[in-house]
């Protein structure tokens, strides 16, 4: 498994694990919680489009 298919596993794992947080932080207003849960869920999704912009091969 190459090194990018491994960072994008990584980041779907970090992704599933911040849903819960989300959640959690909501439903029993916690905001330090769910503030938490979007900070991870938020870099989880930025860093597919980060690896492409990086893993492209230079003119």
């Amino acid at each position: 498994m190459n090194s990018t298919a491994r960072v994008q596993a990584w980041s779907s794992l970090a992704a599933i694990v911040a849903l819960p947080l989300l959640y959690i932080g909501g439903t029993d207003r916690m905001p330090a919680l769910s503030a938490t849960g979007l900070a991870i869920f938020a870099v989880s999704m930025m860093i597919s489009p980060a690896l492409r912009y990086v893993s492209r091969p230079r003119g």
